[in-house]
């Protein structure tokens, strides 16, 4: 027999078959003798319709639906609880490789000079003591603090040893 939704097509073995389960009836005896066919409003956790369920059978529904509902809650919530674990996971995993990524800080060059940072930017110490935080040196001059400051050298302190930039570096002129 055609249906109007498969047009006359061969059926598709590889194709998904949508089947819907026949509605599940009471089948209990009605007075007349015949089984009532009344559809179980929930055939999951009614064995019978409302007419023809004992007071047990109620109970038993009513204490099914309800334990089923408080595991569909209590799955809910640990789906949501191991999401925001497996976040927090991959998030530490994230900052484990952005870490292993980053370069190493240099802290001499290659030559033995010491690097150091000031205002944020790495500079090259070549004298024979090596320098501290917090130590005040020359700087040359540089387009920035030439709009900034004025032209010729300024003044800077050490905020850092060491830095993780790679590019080349200016030379400290001498310590203040």
């Amino acid at each position: 027999m055609t249906t109007p939704r498969d047009s006359g097509r061969e059926p598709n073995p590889s194709e998904p078959t949508i089947t819907t389960p026949a509605p599940k009836l009471c089948g209990r005896e009605t007075r007349g003798g015949r089984p009532c066919r009344q559809r179980l409003p929930d055939p999951r956790f009614e064995v019978a319709c409302r007419q023809h369920a004992t007071e047990a059978e109620a109970e038993l529904a009513t204490a099914r639906r309800k334990a089923y509902y408080v595991g569909y809650q209590d799955a809910q919530e640990s789906a949501r609880r191991y999401a925001d674990f497996r976040i927090e996971q991959l998030q530490q995993r994230i900052s484990e490789l952005e870490q292993a990524a980053k370069p190493p800080r240099r802290m001499t060059e290659p030559t033995g000079r010491q690097i150091v940072e000031v205002g944020g930017h790495a500079y090259v110490w070549s004298g024979n003591e090596p320098l501290a935080v917090g130590d005040a040196v020359w700087l040359p001059e540089n387009y920035v603090s030439r709009v900034r400051i004025g032209a010729g050298p300024y003044r800077g302190e050490v905020s850092a040893l060491g830095t993780d930039y790679t590019g080349p570096l200016s030379q400290i002129i001498r310590r203040a």
